[in-house]
C-alpha cells in the first residue's frame, strides 16, 4: 500500500490535461473507476474490466482490455491505443471508439453484461457503487510478501460520513453455499484480523485514494469533505446482501446473524442493490447491527 504515489505520472496528466476519452468516462455513472496500489487504474462496469492496468509512462498511456468483451478473439487481452484525442485498439484492425462516446460505450458494456448478470454478485456489487455514492474502492486486494498466506480480497470499502468510519465490505447473494457453513465465519474472521492488524497502514492508503481521486475527477459525490482527517478503519467488515427475499431473510437470518455476530459490525439484507449502506447504530428492519461503532 505504501507504493501508492500522490505524485504519480498518470495521476498528475489525469489532473492537469485530462485526454478527451477520459472525459467521456468519468461523466458515465455506470462505470466505475478504482486506483490501484501499484499506480494504475481499472475501470469496471457491473465486474467486468473496461480498461484494465490504465498506465502513463510520461509520454503515452497503455491498458487493455479482455478480448471478450469487444468481442474479437477468445481469452486474450489486448491493447489500447490511446492520444488526446483519439482511443481505439492496436494490433488488431478494429473502427476507433470515438473517445468512448456514448454509443460506443453502450456496445461494449451491453458485451460485458453477457458475463455478469445483473442477478450476478458482481453485477449487484458495482450497483451497490453506482447508488450509493460513499463507496470509494472495490476488489482491495492484499497479497503477503511470505507467500504462505492467501491474497486478502475484500469487494468493497465504504466510507461512512456520520461515523467517520472506513468500512469494509463483503457483498454476498442467497445463494451462496459458503454462508450455510462454517466459512462465512472463516472469512470474515480473516478479514477482521487483517484490517486490525493494519488499520494505521490503512487509513494512510485510503486517505491517499481520496487525494488522488479527487485530483483525477472521481472522487463519490458524497464524499464533500477535504479529506478523511478525524477517520477511522471500522476492523469489522460488514456482511451486505443486495438479493434477498423477506422468506429467505425470516428462515436463514436468524441462524447466520449468530454465526458472524463476533465477526462482523452487521449484516443488511437487501432485496435490491438500491439502498445507502450507511451504518446504523442499532438494528432497523432488515440492517442488523451486532457491533456500536
Amino acid at each position: 500500500m505504501k507504493r501508492l504515489k500522490i505524485k504519480d505520472a498518470l495521476f498528475k496528466e489525469l489532473s492537469c490535461n485530462p485526454p478527451a476519452w477520459w472525459k467521456s468516462l468519468i461523466d458515465d455513472n455506470e462505470l466505475s473507476v478504482q486506483i490501484r496500489k501499484e499506480n494504475y487504474i481499472d475501470v469496471y462496469y457491473r465486474g467486468g474490466c473496461l480498461i484494465s492496468g490504465l498506465r502513463f509512462d510520461g509520454k503515452t498511456f497503455s491498458g487493455l482490455i479482455n478480448s471478450q468483451y469487444i468481442p474479437f478473439k477468445k481469452n486474450e487481452y489486448i491493447p489500447y491505443q490511446f492520444g488526446p484525442d483519439f482511443v481505439g485498439f492496436g494490433k488488431v484492425e478494429i473502427l476507433g471508439l470515438d473517445n468512448f462516446s456514448k454509443n460506443i460505450l453502450t456496445r461494449i458494456k451491453k458485451n460485458i453484461s453477457n458475463f455478469y448478470d445483473s442477478s450476478s454478485e458482481k453485477a449487484i456489487q458495482y450497483k451497490f457503487i453506482e447508488n450509493d455514492p460513499h463507496f470509494i474502492d472495490s476488489e482491495f486486494a492484499y497479497r503477503y510478501k511470505d507467500g504462505e498466506r492467501n491474497t486478502i480480497r475484500i469487494d468493497l470499502v465504504r466510507v461512512d460520513p456520520q461515523s467517520k468510519k472506513i468500512v469494509f465490505v463483503e457483498v454476498k447473494t442467497m445463494g451462496d453455499s459458503r454462508l450455510y457453513t462454517d466459512e462465512i465465519i472463516e472469512q470474515l474472521s480473516m478479514y477482521r484480523n487483517f484490517i486490525e492488524s493494519k488499520k494505521e497502514e490503512l487509513l494512510d492508503y485510503y486517505s491517499k485514494i481520496f487525494e488522488v481521486k479527487r485530483s483525477v475527477g472521481v472522487l463519490p459525490k458524497g464524499l464533500l469533505a477535504e479529506s478523511l482527517l478525524g477517520y477511522q478503519v471500522l476492523a469489522r467488515p460488514l456482511l451486505l446482501f443486495g438479493d434477498c427475499k423477506q422468506q429467505w431473510i425470516d428462515e436463514f437470518s436468524p441462524e447466520l446473524d449468530k454465526k458472524i455476530a463476533d465477526q462482523a459490525v452487521g449484516c443488511y439484507y437487501f432485496g435490491k442493490p438500491d439502498y445507502s449502506c450507511q451504518l446504523l447504530e442499532k438494528t432497523k428492519d432488515n440492517r442488523h447491527i451486532f457491533y456500536s461503532s
